[in-house]
């Protein structure tokens, strides 16, 4: 029998103004998203498995608010998901842009092996979605896998959302539909990981 997986889904979750600033933020550094890449064998490339964009310039003034509003919600993460609370070492940031055909593949976001670094490990993804208005794209649902076989969880991807799941949970970004491409249609997100800092070598 397949199990659910754990999740948290916060609707209204930043105040309008970081809300509003975010969104501001990602319209006018729209020469900054890149092709986003993902991590295999300890190298980063852009492969088939993720279509989607990344800000290079990150997340600017924003960033120091958004991740002390990322670490104000830890604790109801913690509980709900049945993760043993713990101080992290690291919130990682990245805001992303989602435009017409984008997707992302079924994936976990915890590393093993050459993956791994000295940031520590992935424990936590959470994922903060917002957009334009008036909303310009279709699909793109985040969908959540149980543990075991069975349907996926399909969670929409509405503006002022944070969902966050366990990294090592199997997840996928569903195939992003636009009527236009215009940048301004795109579903934007803020992906953050919550890293357990490396325990200390032995003395």
């Amino acid at each position: 029998m397949a199990l659910p997986t754990p999740h948290l889904v916060i609707d209204h979750a930043l105040p309008a103004g970081l809300h509003d600033g975010l969104l501001q933020w990602a319209l006018a550094h729209e020469a900054d998203f890149e092709r986003s890449s993902v991590r295999k064998d300890g190298q980063a490339y852009q492969g088939e498995e993720r279509q989607s964009w990344s800000c290079a310039a990150g997340l600017g003034e924003f960033k120091q608010p958004f991740r002390a509003a990322i670490s104000a919600m830890l604790p109801e993460m913690f509980h709900t998901l049945g993760i043993e609370p713990f101080e992290p070492g690291k919130i990682e940031v990245e805001m992303s842009a989602h435009r017409d055909g984008d997707y992302f593949q079924p994936h976990r976001d915890s590393f093993h092996g050459q993956n791994r670094d000295a940031g520590g490990d992935r424990v936590i993804t959470a994922v903060y979605y917002f957009h334009a208005q008036p909303k310009g794209f279709t699909g793109g649902e985040f969908a959540i896998y149980p543990f075991g076989e069975g349907d996926p969880l399909l969670v929409e991807a509405r503006d002022n959302r944070l969902l966050a799941i366990p990294a090592f949970a199997l997840h996928e970004v569903k195939p992003i539909r636009c009527e236009d491409d215009a940048f301004r249609s795109a579903r934007f997100a803020i992906n953050a990981w919550v890293r357990r800092a490396p325990k200390p070598p032995p003395q």
